[in-house]
């Protein structure tokens, strides 16, 4: 005997005393019922559409809205960004292959080039 034997024949048993009930219905209760479910089938069909369409277009729909706009937003805001040069100089820098140590103390040499012009540096 199995585990699922008790609860087996407890359900078999609530099965045949409900069967019996729908069997002892009179026709005017049972006409009610069938009226009830055809509403809520009825229902459920004018629920299930958003704009005439089922739910899963709509969804798929409004999902590819969004990704749309997303990618259009991204789009743009890639177009719009400025290189982050501001001189000549940093152009320079940029595209040299060479003397990389001296862009690295430049603000030094800058400003040594000032104190010899002003006179300070011998």
């Amino acid at each position: 005997m199995s585990e699922e034997s008790p609860d087996k024949e407890f359900l078999d048993g609530i099965r045949e005393t409900l069967d019996t009930g729908v069997d002892n219905l009179d026709e005017q209760t049972l006409l009610r019922l069938r009226r009830n479910r055809l509403n809520v089938l009825e229902s459920a069909v004018k629920r299930r559409r958003l704009f005439g369409m089922p739910r899963w277009i709509t969804a798929g729909g409004f999902a590819t809205v969004a990704v749309v706009a997303v990618t259009i937003s991204i789009w743009f805001a890639s177009s719009q960004q400025r290189l982050p040069v501001r001189h000549v100089e940093e152009v320079e820098i940029l595209t040299t292959q060479e003397h990389l140590e001296l862009y690295e103390d430049l603000d030094f040499y800058r400003w040594l080039t000032d104190a010899e012009t002003k006179g300070k540096v011998q």
